[in-house]
């Protein structure tokens, strides 16, 4: 499994050298013995720890999983990935119509940023029950991620028809470029009002691709906590019925800003706590002039 895993991120690490160097960290201490004793999840957070100590990125890492996997088929992970999904909403997790005195204030909340295929109806369905409000919150703060494709569906709810380029996908596996661009023609109704955006340590992968965005674009306002700073597309490669590699192989470049949020993470514009951010923006919606 060791060797498996060093080849793997050598093979596909998003940046070659740093994956030859922690392919060369593994095997340093696997000859000092390192791992002699180890065994099965101990084993794949120990390997986990040591590939984060040369590069702390947070898409790489090992999974042991409590079940093993019997299928052998590739495409067998995203059919768990989307099913996943559709239990848990399509990622949309709360709509609502708040009040911040006389301003209507339209809530939603994604825990999840999956393909558009999968979530647009759902998008499209929660963007049309805040369409007639004052101001929107979109609520980021439990966003564990999913695909730079879904990232620009949500975006483009909040911008006009004329598509805007949103992010380019270095892919170091292929050497090919692919732009995000938002949607010129969209099933729903855009909302065209004041957006905050709410995060938190916790916001990950594409669910910081979409603040990074609004932010860079000026779309909306940012509050709450610095995310946990993920810009890295990753493939996930089952090495063993019960070990899972997660290793990225693509980086995300903004057209704006020439970088991306990758081990820094995206910086709100009020910072105050997670579980204080919503009552935050909200009293900040309150104070737009409507009418």
């Amino acid at each position: 499994m060791i060797d498996d895993v060093i080849a793997a991120v050598r093979k596909n690490y998003v940046f070659a050298d740093r994956g030859a160097a922690i392919a060369e960290e593994l095997r340093a201490r696997q000859a000092e013995g390192a791992y002699a004793s180890l065994r099965d999840e101990e084993l794949c957070l120990r390997l986990t720890a040591d590939m984060q100590a040369v590069w702390a990125d947070p898409h790489l890492r090992l999974w042991w999983l409590d079940s093993p996997r019997t299928d052998s088929d590739p495409a067998d992970g995203e059919r768990r990935y989307r099913e996943r999904l559709r239990r848990q909403g399509r990622g949309v997790q709360r709509v609502a119509q708040l009040r911040s005195g006389p301003v209507t204030v339209g809530l939603i909340e994604f825990t999840a940023v999956g393909p558009p295929d999968l979530i647009g109806p759902a998008v499209a369905s929660a963007f049309e029950l805040v369409a007639e409000a004052d101001a929107l919150v979109l609520d980021l703060r439990a966003n564990r991620g999913g695909t730079p494709e879904g990232a620009a569906l949500i975006c483009s709810y909040l911008l006009g028809e004329e598509p805007v380029h949103l992010n380019d996908v270095h892919d170091a596996t292929t050497g090919t470029v692919q732009q995000m661009w938002s949607y010129g023609f969209l099933p729903g109704r855009r909302f065209a009002g004041p957006v905050w955006v709410l995060t938190s340590t916790r916001t990950f992968s594409a669910g910081e691709e979409v603040a990074y965005n609004l932010r860079a674009l000026g779309r909306a306002t940012l509050v709450g906590e610095v995310t946990r700073g993920g810009a890295h597309p990753s493939m996930e490669l089952t090495l063993d019925q019960r070990v899972v590699l997660q290793v990225p192989h693509a980086r995300s470049v903004n057209p704006i800003t020439g970088t991306n949020w990758e081990g820094v993470g995206v910086e709100p514009h009020v910072r105050v706590a997670a579980a204080d951010a919503e009552a935050t923006a909200l009293a900040a919606a309150g104070e737009i002039t409507v009418g």
